[in-house]
């Protein structure tokens, strides 16, 4: 809708410009005016081209976002701290990386979030690497 406002509006100016030029009898002005006017319709089209460019993209990293959260969901819904680490392993497969001495982690990546697997199944977490936000499952 802020295409078609700016569109309208850069149009009236450049009809009041035609409309001023004309009066004065002066179609250099006129010319000048008109293809500053023309100039800055298409550097507005452009410039929204571009805006429309941005917020695709963001859809889409919001799009590949939520999907990898459905997907990590989708494991966290079958996981328990009554399972054993075998059991773990049967539904997640072989971690993406592991680490700790003392407290081991298991760690599964899904985009920005990583499920970590505490201590052989002792304990889970969720881990947002945007926000550093850790949220614990059990």
């Amino acid at each position: 809708m802020s295409k078609r406002v700016m569109a309208i509006l850069l149009m009236s100016a450049l009809t009041l410009a035609i409309a001023c030029g004309c009066k004065n009898n002066d179609t250099e002005s006129t010319s000048s005016t008109a293809s500053k006017v023309e100039s800055s319709v298409s550097s507005s089209t452009e410039s929204s081209k571009q805006n429309d460019s941005k917020t695709e993209n963001s859809k889409q990293s919001e799009s590949s976002t939520d999907k990898d959260y459905e997907e990590m969901m989708s494991y966290v819904n079958k996981l328990s701290p009554e399972l054993t680490e075998e059991q773990v392993y049967e539904i997640l497969g072989e971690p993406d990386e592991r680490y700790g001495s003392g407290i081991n982690r298991d760690c599964y990546n899904f985009g920005k979030y990583t499920l970590r697997i505490i201590n052989f199944n002792a304990g889970a977490e969720i881990y947002n690497s945007e926000t550093k936000e850790i949220t614990t499952i059990y």
